[in-house]
């Protein structure tokens, strides 16, 4: 998809929709930043190659991806809020050569997710899009609190990558007012580090609603019950704090 060169843009677009397209970084960039109305863009699919993604969208309120990419960075997005990251890594990639970008240090890198994480009231994310994340290093918790962020979903998120299990751990313990959290955790089989792993959500999250696990595992041998049973029996830092059990298959 190419851009003719008088292009202006589309000034009363309010969505925006791309499937499947493949278009260049800055071609896209340019889409974007012409439509000065843009509340939503949910891109999907695009170009596998793209190193950069640069989203320039002062009017932003809603951003979803589905892809990959190798760098992301928000301009005159001040309005974002919520948020939907699917992202896909190439298992084969050496995650060393990614040490000087560090997402989650400011200082070290060209992307500005941190301060945009900081003003979303909602994220959802991928357990790729967390190791995505964590490329560069993690660190006990964030330089500034996600103090907007009141609902976090985690899918598709394996306990045994520990890049994600970290990565998960540091939002969480840098979102002091997280009020409803979803994990879809593949391939949980209620073994004690996993159950470690919720234990420590529910003791450390003392503004959280509901805490959404979902095992695909537990309904192909039946021990959804006996898994149910322990998690309800864990100690909860929020009063209000509810656990609800699911069986959904892994994406």
């Amino acid at each position: 998809m190419s851009l003719p060169p008088a292009f202006k843009g589309f000034s009363r677009l309010l969505r925006l929709d791309l499937n499947s397209v493949l278009i260049a970084p800055a071609e896209l960039k340019k889409l974007i930043s012409k439509c000065p109305m843009l509340e939503y863009v949910d891109l999907h699919n695009l170009d596998r190659e793209a190193e950069k993604l640069e989203i320039d969208a002062s009017n932003l309120k809603y951003f979803s991806f589905f892809g990959s990419f190798n760098l992301i960075c928000f301009k005159n997005a001040s309005r974002l809020t919520k948020m939907s990251m699917t992202c896909f890594i190439d298992e084969k990639l050496d995650y060393d050569m990614f040490e000087d970008y560090a997402i989650f240090d400011p200082y070290e890198s060209d992307s500005n997710l941190i301060e945009v994480l900081g003003q979303l009231s909602y994220l959802k994310s991928n357990g790729r899009f967390l190791k995505f994340l964590a490329r560069g290093g993690v660190s006990w918790k964030l330089p500034t609190n996600l103090s907007h962020l009141t609902d976090l979903c985690l899918s598709s998120f394996r306990f045994q990558c520990i890049a994600q299990v970290m990565c998960a751990l540091c939002l969480i313990r840098s979102s002091p007012n997280l009020q409803s959290l979803e994990i879809i955790i593949c391939r949980f089989s209620g073994l004690e580090p996993e159950m470690e792993f919720v234990k420590h959500l529910l003791s450390a999250a003392t503004a959280l609603r509901k805490l959404e696990i979902g095992s695909n595992y537990a309904a192909k041998t039946g021990k959804g019950s006996k898994m149910l049973k322990e998690l309800v029996s864990f100690c909860r830092a929020s009063p209000k704090a509810q656990i609800i059990f699911q069986d959904p298959p892994c994406q």
